[in-house]
């Protein structure tokens, strides 16, 4: 269990999972900016 504050605090999205283990880019980013907490 996570306290849910604390979790939207520190939770972001870098997108390092859609690159490859040379830092390309497997598919096209989506042009949303990327998902941050508050």
């Amino acid at each position: 269990v996570v306290h849910a504050p604390l979790f939207l605090h520190h939770f972001a999205s870098d997108r390092r999972h859609m690159k490859d283990a040379d830092g390309n880019w497997i598919s096209p980013p989506p042009t949303s900016n990327p998902i941050v907490g508050v």
